[in-house]
């Protein structure tokens, strides 16, 4: 916590020199950020307010307190709450029922909390649906300077790409969200659209 103090001196009468001094405080605000896959330097979202004093020319010692405070962004939520396995299923169609989707550990990361989930068809294991979310948007940005990108994808988050693996990246309210749907009985171009239905429906939940 930063103190600022404001002192003002007077000097009065003929008969002895004194000092009268005012004095105003002000404390500052303070907020922090919370700080997934490999990524580059770690980002520091620690922004401290500002703060200001007001010392009113008056013969009494009074003070003026102003403080401003700074907003935070809620944290991501965490993979397995994007979507049930009943939605899963539906979005997945093609009669495929879904297990409950296992959770990995959150881990801390140059990008933030990063949380993980993998949902696995009842009646095939080689059927399953990957997905990764961050707390930070720079997540997004070195996965797109890392991984074999394929090309824009509209319409999901604020912007979104998909990657090799029928795979895609997507940013929502400064959350990034991988999304993997696969189905080993075919390849990348059938189930890439799986993906993205997908990924539309977790950005949408960030």
């Amino acid at each position: 916590m930063a103190v600022a103090a404001v002192v003002l001196l007077a000097s009065c009468s003929s008969n002895g020199d004194h000092t009268a001094p005012t004095a105003g405080s002000s404390a500052t605000a303070e907020a922090a950020a919370a700080t997934t896959a490999a990524g580059s330097s770690p980002v520091d979202a620690s922004a401290p307010a500002t703060s200001g004093v007001a010392a009113p020319s008056t013969s009494a010692s009074t003070s003026t307190v102003e403080a401003t405070t700074t907003t935070v962004d809620p944290p991501a939520p965490e993979a397995c709450a994007l979507f049930t396995p009943d939605e899963a299923s539906f979005v997945v169609g093609a009669g495929t029922v879904f297990k409950a989707g296992v959770a990995d550990a959150p881990q801390d990361t140059p990008y933030g909390t990063h949380t993980a989930c993998t949902w696995t068809a009842e009646r095939d294991s080689g059927t399953t649906i990957r997905v990764s979310v961050w707390d930070d948007a720079t997540a997004f940005d070195d996965a797109k300077a890392q991984v074999g990108v394929t090309g824009d994808v509209a319409g999901i988050g604020d912007r979104a790409f998909a990657a090799t693996l029928a795979s895609i990246y997507a940013v929502a309210r400064g959350h990034t969200v991988f999304v993997q749907y696969s189905n080993l009985d075919q390849d990348d171009a059938a189930n890439l659209p799986v993906t993205t239905n997908l990924a539309t429906l977790a950005a949408s939940r960030l």
